[in-house]
């Protein structure tokens, strides 16, 4: 199997959505950046990575928009894609860093009609399709919200400390250093709210060491707070919410079930269902929520997607 990830950059040019498709000269078609999985790496990385490499563009994750499936020389391959909205700044930014070469020799910004005219594969027109459908969510301001569990820590039974100070294993160290290139596809955070307590801490510490920035511990999200008071809690964390940027909270598994569904109270409770649906993740896993503003003074938040995410281990697992 052949694994790969692209993405669907867009921007607004004299209030019109452009779409950026690339010329690849080994081909000789118009597509979409994308390239294969790289060891080490997980699968939204890989996206960014491989958009850098071909247009020298620097942005972040928009909304996941699907996979995509074919042959390749009778070798199945699955390439996942995602959307991003660009400035017209990071657009200068890769305009003086491009070089045309042998793999990418043209970028081209086009409406959406005549990209879709160009465009080689039947495939990537009906992604554009797609992120056609979305532009009504996605032309009004969003955010992300990040709900991460804490890396894999020291059984409760292994260790004779209180609970505010129990550690993470050597996998749940790997597991803190492998986010951070997941937590970058999404960065920056206007807001990371932590768990004060060792094993959140640990593990978002290599993100917040490679940025140099820090976290906001909170004893709200502790086991210990959350216990006592629920709905303080809750509270704390829909106020967040509700200020309508970019944030990230790191906790602890029996408190995932209330953070999420306060993430979901901004929203319909559909949406609040789906949230509180992805709260049995594993050990360092990654729910990201991408959320839009409205002019519904009823609903003034829309879920756009949804998805959990899972760093990249190089060993295995204990």
């Amino acid at each position: 199997m052949i694994i790969a990830a692209g993405v669907l950059c867009w921007r607004h040019i004299g209030g019109r959505p452009y779409i950026l498709v690339i010329h690849r000269a080994a081909h000789d078609d118009y597509s979409f950046p994308k390239g294969k999985l790289d060891p080490g790496e997980t699968v939204p990385e890989t996206a960014l990575r491989e958009l850098y490499e071909e247009t020298c563009l620097r942005t972040r994750l928009g909304p996941f928009l699907g996979e995509v499936h074919y042959d390749v020389n009778g070798k199945p391959k699955t390439v996942s894609y995602w959307t991003a909205h660009v400035t017209a700044e990071q657009v200068k930014q890769s305009s003086r860093r491009f070089t045309p070469n042998h793999e990418v020799d043209e970028l081209l910004w086009l409406p959406f009609d005549e990209a879709r005219r160009l465009l080689t594969y039947e495939f990537d027109r009906d992604l554009l399709d797609q992120l056609e459908q979305m532009l009504p969510a996605l032309d009004r301001p969003t955010f992300n919200v990040g709900v991460l569990r804490h890396a894999k820590a020291t059984s409760r039974a292994a260790w004779s400390g209180g609970e505010a100070t129990r550690t993470l294993t050597e996998r749940g160290q790997a597991q803190a250093k492998s986010l951070v290139g997941l937590l970058d596809c999404w960065a920056p955070y206007e807001s990371i709210l932590t768990s004060p307590w060792q094993r959140c801490a640990s593990t978002i510490a290599p993100f917040l060491k490679a940025h140099s920035i820090r976290a906001t511990p909170v004893d709200q999200l502790t086991e210990a707070a959350y216990t006592a008071d629920p709905a303080a809690t809750e509270r704390l964390v829909s106020a967040a919410v509700s200020a309508a940027r970019p944030l990230l909270i790191c906790s602890h598994r029996p408190v995932l079930p209330a953070i999420l569904s306060a993430v979901g109270s901004v929203l319909d409770e559909p949406a609040r269902a789906r949230l509180v649906a992805c709260s049995s993740i594993s050990p360092a896993d990654l729910v990201i929520a991408q959320i839009a503003q409205t002019n519904d003074p009823e609903h003034p938040f829309e879920l756009v997607t949804l998805a959990t995410y899972t760093p990249y281990e190089a060993s295995p697992s204990s």
